[in-house]
Formats: C-alpha cells, structure tokens, sequence
C-alpha cells in the first residue's frame, strides 16, 4: 500500500496514482491537514509501505511519527528535502526497469481489486477506511458524465483536495 499526501494539487500525485493503480498496488490518499494521532493511524491501519509527500513540512511529519509506523519502509518527497529520499529516483528506477514485468502486474489488475482505501476525516471518532475497487471508481465516473459531459475537447477545473474521492 503507498500513501500519498500532499499540501497542494500538483501533476506528481496524478502521475503517481495512475502508476499505482496500473500496477495493482493499493492507493491511500491522505489529507495533509490531519492530525500526526491520524497519520500514524492510518499509514498502520493501511499498512503502507511507501508513502510520498509533496514537502518538506509534511516529511517531516511523517518522519517524527516513523518510529510509530512498522510497516512504513520509506517516505519519498516531491520537492527536493535535505535528507529525504526524492520521488525521481523511483522514476529513474523505471527507465531501467523491465516492460514486461510492468505489463504483467497490469493484466492482473480484475475489476474487483482494491483500488484505493480512502479515510474519512475522522470527526465521529477515529478514521474510517473505505474501501473501492477498480469497478467502484469507474462506476463513479460513468455515472457523472451525464450531470458533467467530457470530450476530447472538454476542459477541468481541479477543486477538489486529490486526496477526495471524487477529483
């Protein structure tokens, strides 16, 4: 499971979480405005294993709280951190990587896999993980495209947190 927290909507996490879940790895979306209690929280209930922030300020979250989280293996930065390893290494890990492994994994992924454990913000108690599957999300996107028609030449406007659901 790879976590993904970010202080700000940028293009990494998008490229990020279709490489996850073209692999079949399991995506965990996280609001950078939660607790340190709720990080620990969900990056153990989730058991991630890799997790990759947008910041310094929030590697530093994740680094203070490490100690706390055994499954947690390494944290990755989108911007470069003094003493914190930097999401371009996992690309640079890609480019001598083997294709057919990639294509592998890929044609593994059935449509009942878990996509992505998303978890609720907490305020009735602790976080609640939800659970979807790939069949779930795409179910979600057809059922917009009548209330939001896209083309090839439509245009978006990201206002969601990429950590919702529903961006």
């Amino acid at each position: 499971n790879i976590a993904l927290i970010i202080s700000s909507n940028r293009t990494e996490l998008c490229i990020m979480d279709t490489g996850i879940l073209q692999v079949g790895a399991i995506d965990v979306p996280m609001y950078p405005t939660a607790t340190d209690a709720d990080f620990t929280y969900i990056l153990n209930d989730a058991e991630v294993k890799l997790c990759f922030v947008s910041d310094e300020i929030l590697f530093k979250r994740v680094n203070g709280i490490r100690s706390s989280c055994p499954s947690l293996r390494e944290t990755y930065t989108f911007d470069k951190v003094a003493g914190a390893k930097n999401w371009r290494e996992v690309l640079d890990l890609g480019k001598n990587g083997n294709p057919n492994e990639v294509e592998q994994l890929k044609s593994q992924v059935k449509e009942d896999n878990l996509a992505t454990l998303i978890y609720t913000s907490g305020t009735t108690g602790v976080p609640k993980g939800v659970m979807l599957s790939h069949k779930n999300i795409v179910s979600n996107t057809l059922a917009c495209v009548p209330r939001l028609p896209v083309d090839s030449q439509s245009n978006a406007l990201s206002f969601l947190p990429l950590c919702h659901i529903y961006e």
